[in-house]
């Protein structure tokens, strides 16, 4: 996951971005970059949209530097929790990933504004889509990052939905999201490598001050299990979900995106 100084004349405004390995071949993908000085690199590769973030009122993140808040192992969780710096204008955005064993990762993404904005997260991923959820057909703005995408669907979430791709023809990965109101829910083909490479790309979209969104990752195609945990007196930085894995497991995460700590409940 990316947090730290901007990168000057060469860095791409993608705070909070990260790339996912996994049995030999990246599978969250950061599209890289083209020549300079041909369109897509601009209208594409050194977009925000492009890569694993957030994307706020449809335009790129300002160049600033993030900082690490936590990183660390709890309870048999190894995790990392981070700030983005001052990407937008009244916008915080801090990110925790927790790897819960080697084929199930959370992310959990915590923003809150000055006022209400258009907030994107985007998710690239290698592959073919599987079992894609219905959805009316969407037209993307005319805007850099987006006049890229292709084949684009949006639908209503209400909170919790999955999706799956299949990276290789053996190979299937599962993607669980929960939010914390309703979301649109966007699906097209981004641009990985080269221009005629298409990759998935998944989006949450929501008008709003706060959003609180859990991507709950599964490398062996069987979905993870996941519900907000009854909690009253938990404050609006505070994300507490109940996990359940494949293998029949349970944990509790409780992530305090205020100090950057993370505990774990077995």
């Amino acid at each position: 996951m990316k947090y730290g100084p901007h990168g000057g004349g060469h860095g791409h405004p993608d705070k909070l971005n990260f790339v996912l390995y996994a049995r030999g071949q990246v599978l969250a993908l950061d599209p890289g970059m083209a020549r300079y000085g041909v369109p897509i690199h601009g209208g594409w590769y050194r977009t925000t949209l492009a890569h694993n973030t957030l994307v706020v009122d449809e335009t790129n993140q300002k160049p600033a530097e993030g900082k690490c808040l936590s990183f660390g192992t709890e309870g048999g969780v190894d995790f990392v929790v981070a700030d983005a710096g001052d990407i937008y204008d009244g916008v915080r955005f801090r990110r925790a990933i927790a790897l819960l064993n080697e084929n199930a990762i959370v992310v959990i993404d915590n923003v809150r504004c000055d006022k209400e904005r258009l907030l994107d997260v985007a998710l690239h991923l290698r592959g073919q889509w599987s079992n894609l959820p219905e959805g009316e057909e969407w037209t993307p703005p005319n805007k850099d990052g987006y006049r890229y995408l292709t084949e684009a669907t949006i639908r209503r979430v209400s909170s919790l939905a999955t999706i799956t791709v299949d990276p290789l023809p053996d190979w299937r990965v599962a993607v669980t999201l929960i939010a914390d109101a309703p979301v649109d829910l966007v699906t097209a083909l981004g641009v990985g490598s080269h221009a005629a490479d298409r990759v998935p790309m998944v989006m949450v979209r929501r008008q709003a001050k706060d959003l609180t969104l859990v991507w709950c990752i599964s490398l062996d195609g069987r979905p993870i299990q996941a519900v907000w945990a009854p909690d009253a007196t938990k404050r609006p930085t505070e994300t507490t979900i109940q996990v359940k894995l494949p293998d029949g497991q349970r944990l509790t995460l409780i992530a305090d995106m205020e100090s950057g700590n993370l505990k774990v409940l077995r």
